[in-house]
């Protein structure tokens, strides 16, 4: 039964998540040119997916992925403090001069946000509430389920990006350590997702990090182009710190709870 359910959270997860690239996402780049437009119809057509996700993993996991406060501070902030120094990082590093008059920008900034954010809803509600999930009910609520479960369900999440080279198959550095990198980030998403319950501080989370990676591109017509080797090294070394703090909370969340259990 297990190993059932395990298939099934699979498989769910990327008809929910390829099917939305594929499908919806095709559709709105067909029908809507403005950007900001754009951005609200993906967050809107993600938050459907959301709700429909939210149902199954209720159903199958007795899970629930639904809007709260609860521990929504101490996820952000606390267990998810390190993701700051990436924020601030992105806006610092990946800036570049401006080529457009700046009100001539404010609907992509605008679209960029709505966009970022239902990436954030759609990958967390997958990879974090599809997969973590499936590989925690089928390996078990122990120290090594929980990490085993945070290996695996990051690797997809980072195996995952390799997609990006169909539309950009000139980035194939920066795509090899977005993969390596997304799996670093993805394991802090799981610690904090299971350290306070609530997937939304990993939604909000992983929406702005990735508003601030493409906050820049918005002010410029340049074209993308590919990572150096040494940007790439650096980049995956800056992320390995999230991966060290989700090794550390996951040490500490089992300590308190085996103290708390003498």
């Amino acid at each position: 039964m297990k190993n059932l359910k395990l298939l099934l959270g699979i498989i769910i997860g990327f008809i929910l998540e390829l099917g939305c690239i594929i499908f919806v996402d095709h559709a709105i780049n067909q029908l809507i040119v403005n950007p900001a437009l754009g951005g609200m119809a993906e967050f809107a057509a993600r938050t459907l997916i959301f709700i429909i996700g939210y149902f199954i993993i209720e159903k199958m996991y007795k899970k629930s992925v639904a809007p709260s406060t609860k521990n929504l501070k101490k996820g952000l902030f606390v267990y998810g403090a390190t993701f700051w120094i990436l924020f601030i990082s992105n806006l610092i590093f990946d800036h570049k001069t401006p080529t457009m008059p700046i009100l001539s920008c404010i609907p992509s900034v605008i679209g960029i946000i709505f966009s970022e954010m239902g990436t954030g809803v759609l990958e967390e509600l997958v990879f974090r509430g599809f997969f973590f999930n499936a590989f925690l009910d089928r390996l078990g609520d122990t120290k090594r389920g929980v990490f085993a479960s945070m290996i695996l369900s990051s690797s997809v999440f980072g195996l995952f990006h390799l997609l990006n080279l169909i539309s950009y198959p000139e980035l194939l550095v920066a795509t090899l350590a977005q993969v390596l990198y997304a799996i670093l980030m993805g394991s802090l998403f799981c610690v904090i997702y299971y350290r306070s319950r609530n997937l939304w501080p990993c939604i909000i989370l992983h929406g702005i990090i990735d508003f601030t990676a493409k906050f820049w591109d918005c002010f410029t017509t340049a074209p993308k182009t590919d990572f150096t080797f040494l940007l790439a090294i650096l980049s995956v070394a800056l992320c390995l710190t999230l991966f060290i703090s989700a090794v550390v909370q996951l040490n500490n969340e089992f300590k308190t709870k085996r103290i708390s259990q003498t």
